[in-house]
């Protein structure tokens, strides 16, 4: 049979548990070296004796806690050198005046996560990370936006796949240019589905020695193309990589001379090519077509 210890029994046997605790014990032995030191020194030497201690330990405790924060210092970003000076990026100047004025106070006062959200304000800082320097720095390291290319009007793509506004845009007119101004058209699947579409289709023209300038969809599917020297390659909607195979062999059995005469090529055919306001009469089936590597094509990072 269970039975149940009524609350009076339970409260009892607690008691008799504690009794005599060595808690009490060093309580009553701390008691009586209190009262040996006041029959010894009496009760103004005692105060003395405090007092001292107290002179003797208040200053160095008082510095210790209030080392003023001497420098600081950043590391890391690179994004402002990558096209050029005076074309964007963050200066160490507009770093400083971000995070100075949160600086000020003792080594143990200031906040690394406040001067963390200070410096990640700038537009070109994709991410800060801070740490303290015993006794008196704080490290900031910046992980600055590589623009590899330009997305719409007002916005840059990172070589992180990411996009962020700049107000000087027009200072990176020879970066690529993507447009795609319907749907969702800063969702990270689309931002890197383009970015696969352009270095399969920088690849297919090299044997041509064109390079894109300009890649647009005006629809999921429908893709057009601008080159350097202004050609203009249009893809439609469907079998963009077979239609370019087709369009490189074309042009290698015509001479690459050619290419300088024409303004556009209309791939949206079955098997025919349109150049310029001329319609080719005979179909033209494209075969092997041997590719080289292109040395401008994008690779985004698998940076945090």
């Amino acid at each position: 049979m269970i039975k149940i210890a009524s609350e009076r029994t339970v409260k009892k046997r607690g008691a008799v548990r504690n009794t005599g605790s060595s808690v009490n014990k060093r309580f009553r032995f701390s008691l009586a070296w209190v009262k040996r030191a006041f029959a010894f020194l009496g009760f103004g030497g005692v105060l003395a004796s405090v007092t001292l201690l107290a002179i003797m330990w208040v200053p160095p405790v008082k510095q210790f806690f209030s080392i003023p924060m001497a420098n600081i210092e950043f590391v890391g970003y690179t994004g402002g050198e990558f096209v050029g000076a005076n074309t964007g990026g963050v200066s160490e100047e507009e770093l400083l005046e971000l995070a100075i004025p949160l600086i000020g106070g003792s080594y143990w006062q200031l906040s690394v996560e406040k001067i963390k959200q200070a410096v990640e304000t700038h537009p070109w800082v994709r991410r800060a990370t801070v740490s303290k320097r015993w006794p008196a720095k704080v490290v900031v390291g910046v992980d600055e936006y590589v623009p590899i290319a330009r997305w719409n009007e007002q916005v840059l793509m990172s070589m992180t796949g990411e996009l962020f506004e700049v107000s000087n845009v027009t200072a990176y007119s020879s970066l690529p240019h993507f447009k795609l101004n319907w749907g969702d058209s800063e969702n990270p699947e689309m931002v890197h589905s383009m970015v696969e579409r352009y270095n399969r289709y920088q690849t297919l023209l090299e044997p041509l020695s064109l390079q894109i300038t300009q890649m647009g969809l005006r629809t999921l599917d429908d893709v057009w193309l601008n080159t350097e020297g202004g050609l203009r390659i249009e893809l439609g909607t469907e079998n963009h990589e077979q239609r370019l195979q087709r369009m490189v062999q074309f042009c290698l059995q015509q001479g690459l001379e050619s290419l300088q005469a024409w303004e556009s090529i209309d791939l949206r055919y079955a098997k025919g090519i349109s150049v310029s306001d001329k319609v080719l009469a005979s179909e033209f089936h494209a075969g092997d077509v041997k590719q080289s590597s292109s040395q401008n094509l994008f690779q985004l990072t698998g940076r945090g």
